[in-house]
């Protein structure tokens, strides 16, 4: 009977472990994803069409008064920007994340 030597299984599960990492460092940066997570960046959903006479903007911006709102367009590139403050502040709620 052969002997068959037995690899070592720790190096076999980083393979594996690098596999995953790599597979999943690609899909996050292809996606831009992974920037957004840091930067805290928010794209809302955003409808974009035209009639014979203009262009139009649909978007979803709860929380916003249209005068809160910028929206440019140049060098080809249409941007909708706009801040929301937090107004309200209270000692009986922790807020993580608004």
């Amino acid at each position: 009977m052969p002997v068959i030597r037995w690899n070592d299984p720790f190096r076999d599960l980083a393979t594996l472990q690098d596999r995953l990492n790599r597979a999943f460092d690609s899909t996050l940066s292809r996606s831009g994803q992974q920037e957004e997570l840091f930067t805290g960046t928010w794209a809302p959903p955003v409808d974009i069409f035209e009639t014979k006479e203009k262009t139009v903007l649909k978007a979803e911006l709860p929380g916003f008064d249209e005068n809160q709102i910028t929206l440019r367009f140049e060098d080809g590139i249409l941007s909708l920007e706009g801040e929301r403050k937090f107004e309200k502040a209270s000692d009986d709620e922790n807020y993580h994340r608004v």
